[in-house]
């Protein structure tokens, strides 16, 4: 007998960031072929959502989110990048208090 499974409450959107983002400091960055084009130099920064879940509570919409921004740094002969979450004051309020947005006092 088959059962059925019941249908899922969680929008299609959050498998893509099911998994928490986890910070890391300046790291280098392996180059698994060739070398970084001549014409590549600089940093590239990429902001989006980080941590959705606080204290057991998640977010109901990823924009809703806490930000983080993604740098990478690329030179002649290497790449390195670091991933940080936005310490702004109602974050670290929040961090402190172990809740999400709107929920402390």
């Amino acid at each position: 007998m088959q059962t059925a499974t019941p249908p899922s409450t969680r929008k299609a959107w959050a498998k893509a960031i099911a998994q928490p983002a986890t910070e890391f400091p300046l790291t280098p960055l392996p180059i698994l072929s060739g070398r970084i084009p001549q014409e590549l130099r600089g940093s590239l920064y990429r902001n989006g959502p980080a941590r959705l879940e606080r204290g057991g509570q998640r977010m109901g919409h990823w924009f809703d989110g806490d930000g983080a921004i993604l740098a990478v740094h690329f030179t002649d002969a290497t790449a390195t990048g670091v991933y940080r979450y936005v310490q702004t004051p109602a974050y670290q309020d929040e961090a402190a208090a172990g809740t999400l947005p709107g929920t402390w006092v």
